[in-house]
This record gives structure tokens, C-alpha cells and sequence, in this order.
């Protein structure tokens, strides 16, 4: 990750770097104390933190974001000079244009902008969704919640498959943040409620449940008691077999026999007998065989660092294709809900 950040600065402006050490930071739990601090005084109001930050001179995280700002802008005073710190909301003053005709200018860029906003929510609203679960305390909760978002869409069996993706590394996070290693209690045991109601969810015809164990057995463990019942006929393990050179860092110094998480495992639940199943063929880079189909499931020698498998921005676009591609998903469910890649690429698909 060290190495990652490092050549991210020699790739960027030097003024930009403040604000990517920052973002940084925030990715390793450095700021977590101020964060915390933050939200218990302003209850989440947005606002309310934004104001907070305007004037924060003392924490941490206030001191770091005002001199990037500082830093961003040459103009109101270069981060070698010796004058006062310049606040965000002067910032925002001090780069303000009253000029007439360029606040008509504004103005009709706001409204063309707004114009353009609103056809791309219509746009969005027919092909993507973000639901969010005001009860989620037991597995019949999760259940409902499930069977409520399906989408009424055209599905056929080999050809154009819903995908409902569960990512255990996405319900909660070890300490430190993105290490390897078991979550905490309160998100094992949400996880074993998320894993049980994905099992009483009714499976309908070109349906796949995918169930990522994020690298730790005791996710996986929660994830095969709640599959107990699946059939062994209507189900089998997707394997992603990481490449362990380059940035990827394996743990500790201490090597543990048998500890290696150097793979990712996925529980994966059929909507038919395997034998029903059309082998595809897969154009990925990942395969040990020229000419791969989907009989295997296993993706060798996928480049990683410590991040949620799909994680985009992490992931290149080809990797995290694989598997939706592979098995048709067109109608992509995914809990906790991360990133947009999943609908992006069924709207890919689509057309």
C-alpha cells in the first residue's frame, strides 16, 4: 500500500499531494478519533460538519485539510509562506467571481447542469437502485428485504442470469482497518444474519447466490452453516487464487503453517442441477488452460492488495468482469452495497 501511495505522488502535482495523503490517512484509520468527534456533535448533520470544518484549527484532520486547501491554491498564499492559515470558507470566497455576466454564465450553467442531472436520475432510477434497510435484526428481515428489491426482469437460464452477491469483508472490518484477518464480533454476527436470510430467500429459475468468505474462516464458517442444506448438486466453490508478489503483503513477518490468506473463496448457490448448466467460455487472463470454460472456477494469479474482492478502483474493470461475464448477471444484487461496478456493468451487458 506504502509503495501504491508513493508512486501515486511522483505521478501527481506537488499541490495535489497533500490532499492524496490526506485521503491516505483517512484509508488507514488515522483519523477515526476526530471522525467520531465530529459526528457526536453535530448528530451527522452535514451541514453542521461542514461549518465544524470551516473553522477547525485543532484537530488533527483539520489542521492536515487546511493545509491542503492552502496548498491547492497558489493564490491566496504558497505553503512556504509564513502568513495565516487561510480558512475553507474564506477560501471559498476568496476564489467567488462577482463579476455580472460571469454569474449569468454561472446561472446558465447551473440550470443546463441541473437539465442534464435530471435526465440522468431517470436514467438511473430504471437500470439502478440504492436501498436502504430500515430493519435488519433477524434473517427474515434480510429475506424480505431480498425478495422486496427483485426487479421484475427478463430471465432465461444459461443466457441472462440474476446475480445476488453477499461480500463478507464489506459487512464490517478488522482492527486495524483493511488487514487481514477475522472481523469483530458485531459483524460476524451480522454477517451469520445476512448468510441466513440469503438461505430462506427463495430461489428462482437463472438465480446464482454468490457468497465471498473475504479471506477469513471464520466468515467462511458462518457462510457454509447457513448453505448446510443446499443441495451438493446445486452448488460449488468459485477459488481466487491472489498473486502474492509486487505490493501484495501477506501479513506478518512470522510465517504460520497453514496461515497463508494469500485466496479468497466463494460459496456459490445454484438455481439448478450443475448439469443444466451451459459451460461458457471465459476470456479472462486468469485460467491455467488456454482455452478455459466456466467448469473451472478457479482464478489463478489475480493481482491484490488488502482491499474487498470487486473493490473498484482497486480492481481493474477486466478482473472484476470475470465472474459477472462468466455467468451471464445482467440483474446484479449486491449487499452491503459498496460501489456502482456491479450495475455498471449490466447496463454493459444490456446493450
Amino acid at each position: 500500500m506504502e509503495e501504491t501511495v508513493q508512486n501515486a505522488k511522483k505521478a501527481i502535482p506537488q499541490k495535489e499531494v497533500a490532499i492524496l495523503e490526506i485521503f491516505n490517512q483517512v484509508l488507514c484509520g488515522e483519523h477515526l478519533v476526530d471522525f467520531k468527534t465530529f459526528a457526536s456533535e453535530t448528530s451527522g448533520d452535514h451541514e453542521k460538519i461542514v461549518k465544524m470544518l470551516a473553522d477547525d484549527r485543532e484537530s488533527k484532520f483539520g489542521k492536515a485539510l487546511l493545509e491542503a486547501c492552502r496548498s491547492l491554491d497558489d493564490s491566496v498564499v504558497s505553503t512556504e509562506d509564513q502568513a495565516p492559515i487561510v480558512s475553507v470558507r474564506k477560501l471559498a470566497r476568496c476564489v467567488s467571481n462577482e463579476d455580472p455576466l460571469e454569474a449569468e454564465r454561472a446561472a446558465r450553467a447551473k440550470q443546463e447542469r441541473d437539465s442534464i442531472w435530471k435526465k440522468a436520475v431517470d436514467i438511473r432510477s430504471k437500470t439502478c437502485e440504492i436501498i436502504v434497510w430500515p430493519k435488519c435484526s433477524s434473517a427474515q428481515d434480510v429475506c424480505t428485504h431480498l425478495v422486496q428489491s427483485r426487479r421484475q426482469s427478463t430471465l432465461e437460464l444459461n443466457a441472462k442470469h440474476r446475480g445476488v452477491f453477499l461480500s463478507a469483508d464489506l459487512v464490517g472490518e478488522p482492527s486495524p482497518p483493511w488487514s487481514s484477518g477475522s472481523l469483530r464480533a458485531d459483524a460476524l454476527q451480522k454477517l451469520k444474519i445476512f448468510a441466513q436470510g440469503m438461505a430462506k430467500l427463495g430461489q428462482r429459475e437463472s438465480e446464482f447466490h454468490f457468497h465471498f468468505d473475504g479471506k477469513s474462516r471464520d466468515s467462511r464458517k458462518i457462510l457454509e452453516e447457513a448453505m448446510a442444506g443446499q443441495q451438493a448438486t446445486e452448488s460449488c466453490e468459485l477459488w481466487i487464487s491472489f498473486d502474492k508478489s509486487g505490493v501484495f503483503q501477506v501479513g506478518g513477518s512470522r510465517e504460520v503453517f497453514g496461515a497463508d490468506l494469500s485466496r479468497e473463496i466463494c460459496l456459490m448457490r445454484l438455481p439448478c442441477s450443475r448439469v443444466r448448466l451451459a459451460c461458457n467460455s471465459r476470456s479472462d487472463n486468469f485460467s491455467k488452460t488456454e482455452k478455459s470454460t466456466t467448469s473451472d472456477c478457479t482464478y489463478s494469479e489475480v493481482p491484490h492488495i488488502s482491499a474487498p474482492w470487486f473493490e473498484i478502483g482497486i480492481w481493474s474493470i477486466s478482473v472484476e468482469e470475470c465472474p459477472l461475464n462468466a455467468w451471464c448477471c445482467c440483474d446484479v444484487h449486491t449487499f452491503p452495497c459498496y460501489t456502482g461496478f456491479h450495475a455498471m456493468f449490466a447496463w454493459k451487458f444490456l446493450f
